[in-house]
């Protein structure tokens, strides 16, 4: 019998959102499940997990959570201590920027050891928008440290252009 291709799933999403509804309908599925090894990998959130496991009979499936760094972190400690919007971006943003960037590199090692073991076949990251999740970038490198020839990488929603200044500095990234 020949063996059977392994698809990873991969999401970061802090909550199970409307862009997961397709994964649950993936991990759900008998056929797909009987004609391949599937397995799902998220971002450790009580809030990810409790949707999960509302949505995915999880027993029986090999699902997996990673604990990876969160830009959101910086983001929330700005918003508790500077009240004023305009100064709370002026001061921010450029720590934030680093800070996003700090988390795609520490992320690319917790994911690259979890999935070499795995010997995937076909990767599908699940991104909620573009930008969205830093992982999801981290993850694209891991693709291509592990030499993964079959990447799907899904955007739910229309992906950022470069207006904002900011965004120009992930334009290297972009390319990828």
């Amino acid at each position: 019998m020949a063996k059977k291709l392994k698809i990873l799933y991969y999401s970061d999403c802090t909550f199970f959102a409307g862009c997961e509804n397709m994964i649950a309908s993936f991990l759900n599925n008998e056929d797909l499940n009987n004609r391949y090894d599937v397995c799902f990998l998220y971002c450790l959130s009580e809030a990810y997990t409790a949707g999960l496991n509302g949505r995915v009979a999880v027993e029986g499936k090999s699902i997996m959570s990673i604990k990876l760094p969160r830009p959101n972190r910086v983001h929330d400690y700005f918003k508790q201590k500077i009240a004023n919007r305009k100064l709370r971006m002026i001061i921010s943003a450029p720590i934030m920027w680093i800070w996003k960037y700090y988390c795609v590199f520490f992320s690319i090692y917790p994911l690259y050891k979890k999935l070499k073991p795995l010997q995937i076949d076909v990767l599908h990251i699940n991104n909620g928008g573009y930008p969205a999740a830093v992982s999801c970038y981290a993850m694209v490198f891991v693709a291509s440290i592990l030499r993964i020839k079959k990447v799907v990488y899904v955007v739910n929603n229309i992906a950022e252009g470069y207006k904002n200044p900011l965004r120009w500095l992930d334009w290297g990234l972009d390319q990828w």
